[in-house]
């Protein structure tokens, strides 16, 4: 009911209306047609009015628009327009209503069909697929039904200057006017695109501020010209919702700032003269400064004062230009004349913004050609600043490789001097090294073998079967185990800046060798870099010690028992001699032959001790002053023969003798020491063995091979008690202080013995007798 209602006041009005202006009939529309003369318009200050409300208004309030367009101050204002066609044609017409100005923020369309009230909307406000034509224009496609007059309502509103000024054009020549202009402004934004990203490009190369701050003043002047031809709010949509519709406050701002930073760096303004450089130093701080707070604020009121920054900014890059070109600075001329061509079409945009000139095709895109003449002028002083940059540059490069060439060749002497030098050094620590008889090594912190000599390349190859290699880990060398753990401990106490001295022993070319080894650390700058190991073979000085030693061991041994010789010597003499001395006495006061031969028969025991005695020392000095002999000897011959030479001891003809000799080879020994052997061991076992009653057998066995003799000699007297086997082969002990024997038989025989290399042992036991058992080796 509402929508008749409307549908109804519409029509009312819209007889009325046509009373009262200009009614476009579409005759011909092949051509473009400026829709301004047609156009009435209304200024709704109140921002309030509804359709309905405008559609009511008398038609006086509507004033025609002028031809070149409406043109308005930043304002909150609406603009309300319309406009009558008539369509006398039986076909429809399909036409495009075109808004010259793209920087307008919204802009509605009301039309009533038959169907309805048609609503549709376009605008720099609007996203792109929001508008009624997907363009970068802000365009309406309208159909006018056949022999029909239809009026159209426009609400208009934007938060920057307004042009409100429209044109009607075919459809299809709109779509090819929109496709040419396309294509050139695609080619524009290539190219400005293209310089950007070289300058870009030229400024992290050559490490000049300059091309970096140029780069960034044409993308802030593409942005801005974008504006102008509807190229920003369609393709960067996201600038106009950030910035609430004030893109142009702040892409302007910011290519008045980096233009006049841009010229700082171009004209080199700071070398010649420092005032003017902190005059445009400080504008540029205000500008920044007063338009952010206004952004924050009162944005509208910010496009005034960009007007006047706008012509302050160009007045200071001109004035920039003139003195830059008077003081020759390099390429000043161009910038001069680049913002020349560039603040003239500067001057027609901002007087348009007064409006003092018409909103054209040349103010529309006055940035447009006023940028591609002044980065066409700049680009080439910049390409002939990079040119006089090169120029230099290759002469210092010149230079550079002179002087280069020249330290080349100094360095090549320096060089082929030191190599000199290092090769002799190297030689004679080369010499050094191998002229020792210590094997030497060195090695860094990762335990690798710097260098080494051949001394110890050999060791390792006798020690551990392997030759060592340069950079190889020496632990690698060294057998798993606790030498390897040895030698770790030793390396990195070094590494840790200790010195270290150790005695090791290998076995080397089948004979144990002993070697002093010294780790030194290798200290560069304070910092231990490395160890040097020197390890020399002590094995004769050790063996020569070992020798010292057996031989201080013996010379007290004799010491000790010449001590004990002697006294048991002197004793031993001095007894029998005092004996036949006393019983002289006796008998020379005995009478008659019947009573002095009990004393004749005891001097002649004490003469039998004493010459036994005797014996014992000869046989211990035979012992111990000759050589030794190997002569084969035959066991059986040379124990008959001890059994004869003993036939005299008393009891001796008594004992029960059992020999068993077996000896089927040659068998070669000392034979005296033999015979001594046998006939002590065989005069003890008479003497101890077989002087009580009892048992008076004395068993001799003998088991002669190839590798030994083992010789038994057994009696089956009382036998030795335990406490004097631990000393009954010591000199001069007597187990029976009673005897009559010298206590140097048993002492004789283990000398004999340990000097045939052969080993003797006593098994005995109290009451069961005695068992001497010899081993002697073969000396075939």
């Amino acid at each position: 009911m509402k929508g008749g209602c409307l549908l109804l006041v519409f029509i009312l009005c819209q007889s009325i209306g046509a009373l009262g202006q200009n009614s476009l009939t579409l005759i011909s529309y092949d051509k473009e047609i400026n829709l301004n003369t047609y156009l009435s318009a209304y200024i709704d200050t109140s921002r309030s009015l509804s359709l309905e409300q405008v559609m009511a208004l008398p038609a006086k309030n509507f004033q025609p628009i002028p031809k070149a367009g409406l043109r308005t101050n930043v304002t909150n204002d609406v603009i309300w327009a319309k406009l009558t066609v008539t369509n006398p044609h039986n076909a429809r017409a399909d036409v495009i209503i075109d808004f010259v100005d793209p920087s307008l923020e919204l802009i509605e369309l009301y039309k009533f069909t038959e169907s309805g009230l048609l609503k549709y909307a376009t605008g720099t406000g609007l996203h792109p697929r929001e508008k009624s034509v997907f363009s970068n224009k802000n365009n309406f496609l309208i159909e006018f039904p056949r022999r029909q007059t239809t009026q159209i309502y426009f609400k208009i509103s934007s938060s920057n200057y307004m042009t409100v000024s429209a044109r009607l054009l075919d459809d299809d020549r709109a779509l090819e006017e929109n496709m040419e202009e396309r294509t050139f402004l695609g080619m524009f934004y290539g190219a400005v695109l293209i310089l950007m990203v070289f300058n870009l490009l030229l400024s992290v190369i050559t490490g000049m501020r300059v091309f970096f701050i140029y780069g960034l003043y044409i993308f802030t002047i593409a942005i801005f010209t974008g504006a102008a031809d509807g190229f920003t709010p369609f393709y960067l949509h996201f600038l106009i919702e950030w910035t609430g519709g004030y893109q142009d406050m702040i892409t302007a701002t910011l290519s008045n700032i980096l233009g006049l930073l841009f010229m700082l760096e171009f004209l080199q303004v700071r070398s010649w003269s420092k005032l003017f450089f902190n005059i445009v130093i400080g504008f540029v701080g205000f500008v920044g400064l007063s338009i952010v707070m206004l952004f924050f604020t009162y944005p509208a009121y910010s496009y005034p004062l960009l007007n006047i920054y706008g012509i302050i900014g160009l007045i200071l890059m001109l004035t920039g230009g003139v003195f830059g070109t008077i003081r020759k600075i390099p390429q000043g001329v161009y910038y001069l004349l680049a913002y020349i061509f560039f603040g003239g079409f500067i001057l027609i945009f901002i007087l348009n913004l007064f409006r003092l000139v018409d909103y054209t095709f040349w103010v529309q895109y006055s940035i447009h050609f006023g940028y591609m003449l002044s980065i066409i002028i700049l680009s080439y002083g910049l390409g002939v600043r990079i040119y006089e940059l090169y120029k230099n540059y290759l002469l210092r490069e010149q230079e550079k490789k002179h002087l280069i060439e020249q330290k080349r060749r100094e360095l090549e002497v320096k060089v082929a001097e030191r190599t000199r030098d290092i090769l002799i050094k190297e030689t004679n620590l080369r010499a050094i090294l191998e002229n020792t008889d210590s094997a030497i090594w060195l090695i860094d912190k990762q335990y690798r073998l710097i260098d080494y000599n051949n001394v110890f390349a050999m060791l390792c190859h006798e020690v551990y079967d392997t030759y060592p290699e340069r950079n190889q880990s020496v632990l690698d060398i060294t057998p798993v185990g606790m030498e390897k753990k040895r030698w770790r401990k030793r390396y990195n106490e070094a590494l840790s800046g200790k010195r270290g001295v150790f005695i090791d022993q290998y076995h080397v070319a089948g004979k144990d060798h002993h070697f002093e080894i010294y780790t030194f650390p290798i200290a560069n700058n304070g910092e231990t870099t490395g160890v040097s190991i020197f390890a020399r073979d002590i094995s004769i000085r050790v063996n020569a010690l070992d020798q010292l030693k057996e031989q201080n061991n013996a010379l007290q041994k004799v010491n000790k028992e010449l001590d004990s010789f002697v006294y048991s010597a002197s004793h031993d003499l001095k007894a029998p001699l005092a004996s036949i001395a006393g019983l002289i006495s006796l008998v020379r006061r005995e009478e008659g032959i019947q009573n002095r031969q009990p004393y004749y028969d005891m001097m002649e025991r004490s003469i039998a001790r004493l010459d036994q005695f005797i014996s014992d020392i000869i046989d211990y000095s035979r012992n111990a002053r000759l050589q030794k002999e190997a002569v084969s000897v035959k066991f059986e011959e040379t124990i008959q023969e001890v059994f004869n030479d003993l036939a005299y001891m008393t009891d001796a003809g008594d004992i029960e003798k059992n020999v068993e000799v077996t000896q089927n080879v040659i068998f070669k020994t000392d034979p005296t020491r033999l015979k001594v052997i046998f006939r002590n061991l065989i005069s003890n076992a008479i003497k101890y063995g077989c002087s009580h009653e009892g048992d008076n057998r004395i068993d001799v066995n003998c088991q002669v091979s190839e590798e030994k003799a083992i010789i038994k000699i057994q009696d089956y007297g009382p036998g030795i008690s335990g406490r004097h086997r631990r000393r009954i082969f010591d000199m001069f002990y007597r187990a029976d202080e009673s005897g009559s024997g010298t206590g140097l038989g048993l002492y004789i025989v283990k000398e004999t013995v340990d000097k045939l290399n052969g080993k003797i042992k006593l098994v005995t036991a109290e009451g069961e007798g005695s068992t001497f058992i010899v081993e002697i080796p073969n000396s075939e």
